[in-house]
């Protein structure tokens, strides 16, 4: 009997360690990532958006004023402010500085925003949408519903985007849905593609479930469940006495 309770003491120590490392690798990763996408924009800010500057100025001092206005003239300043500003969008893509700034329900509002401007109409009812004590969480989370929205923009075709999020204690619930053309797979989760591993690797790092329910030409609704959302990461993998 001694033995037995021995045993299973070791397999509990076992199953806490493997755990822990497991967190800790995907925790790495997701900094890793943060890090990279850090670094492309500002790269995309200091070259691209260098350069675009340059090509800007170099384009009125080319042509002659009276030919400033002419139709060509402004297709191609149409084009020029066209690039320069989907470059800023790439890069407040890839790092978004209002997250850092606003934290998570500013950031978020802004995404909607963004959808507002591309003719979508923006549904958003944030209730109790706090920021965690673990930076990482936020990032990961804002990150989650960008690829969901995204998604919806590119694939499904959908006239509306609705967002809300409700908090509990500590679990943080968020639904994202939209209104378009939907997909045939009933059990998405399961299933790669369109972004579905990224938000996966990402609920996992949050140790949150997930599910989608989706059905063509009903739409998608996913729906996120955070636990121990004020609780930092390095503090759940602290082992209890």
């Amino acid at each position: 009997t001694i033995c037995r309770v021995c045993c299973q003491i070791q397999e509990q120590d076992i199953q806490q360690l493997t755990q822990k490392k497991k967190l800790t690798e995907i925790k790495s990763m997701a900094k890793g990532q943060e890090i990279e996408r850090l670094r492309v924009a500002k790269d995309l800010q200091n070259t691209l958006g260098t350069l675009l500057n340059q090509v800007d100025q170099a384009f009125d001092q080319l042509l002659p004023e009276k030919k400033a206005h002419s139709d060509l003239a402004t297709k191609t300043r149409g084009f020029l402010t066209e690039a320069q500003g989907e470059m800023q969008r790439i890069a407040q893509d890839l790092h978004p500085e209002i997250l850092i700034n606003h934290g998570l329900s500013g950031a978020i509002v802004a995404l909607g925003e963004q959808i507002k401007a591309r003719g979508l109409k923006v549904n958003m009812q944030l209730d109790q949408l706090t920021e965690s004590e673990d930076p990482a969480k936020s990032a990961s989370v804002y990150r989650i519903v960008q690829e969901i929205v995204h998604n919806a923009i590119k694939h499904a075709n959908a006239d509306t985007l609705s967002i809300a999020s409700h908090a509990t204690g500590d679990l943080l619930k968020l639904v994202v849905s939209d209104d378009g053309k939907g997909m045939s797979t009933p059990s998405a989760p399961s299933t790669p593609g369109i972004g579905l591993k990224n938000i996966k690797s990402r609920m996992d790092f949050l140790n949150g479930r997930w599910d989608l329910k989706t059905s063509p030409g009903k739409g998608t609704v996913f729906t996120l469940e955070i636990p121990q959302w004020n609780i930092s990461n390095a503090e759940i993998l602290e082992p209890h006495e």
